[in-house]
């Protein structure tokens, strides 16, 4: 029986201690509960804050985007009006009959047009000469040397010379 008491002594005291060992483990769960919680609150705090920044930065980006095309819109305002300016003084010249030709301007211009033709005429002549003239430096155009003149018969074909 002694043995069974013994048992039954462990058992209470197992019993006993059962609470004991679980507030403990409970406890130390907790604790790691608490650390880990911890960590996630942080690593979200960093998420939050780069949102924050980032959020910040497209905000400054969108004012310089907004900066960037006032200006543009601004220059694109003034190069037109200038431009606008410049078509009206010249439709203002045309209109009162400046920048237009006076006869004697058409008569140079014309005699001038004469005058071109007649030195690129030259030009040409000269050219078609200088391509007839022969290349050995004689100043004849007749034939040098022992040369075989062929020509065409009644039917059109070519002879060697010899009838």
């Amino acid at each position: 029986m002694d043995s069974l008491e013994d048992a039954n002594k462990i058992f209470h005291e197992s019993l006993s201690s059962a609470p004991t060992i679980l507030d403990r483990e409970v406890s130390r769960l907790n604790g790691l509960f608490e650390v880990r919680m911890n960590s996630v609150q942080v690593q979200f705090l960093n998420v939050q804050q780069q949102f924050a920044e980032r959020k910040e930065a497209a905000a400054e980006a969108k004012a310089n985007t907004a900066r960037q095309l006032e200006t543009t819109s601004s220059l694109w305002v003034t190069k037109t009006t200038a431009i606008d300016d410049k078509i009206a003084a010249i439709v203002s010249r045309l209109d009162r009959g400046d920048g237009g030709s006076s006869g004697k301007a058409v008569q140079q211009t014309s005699a001038l047009a004469i005058i071109v033709v007649v030195i690129s005429a030259i030009s040409l002549a000269l050219a078609g000469v200088s391509l007839i003239k022969p290349s050995g430096g004689g100043s004849s155009m007749a034939p040098q040397g022992n040369v075989t003149v062929q020509q065409p018969n009644a039917t059109g074909s070519i002879s060697n010379g010899s009838r």
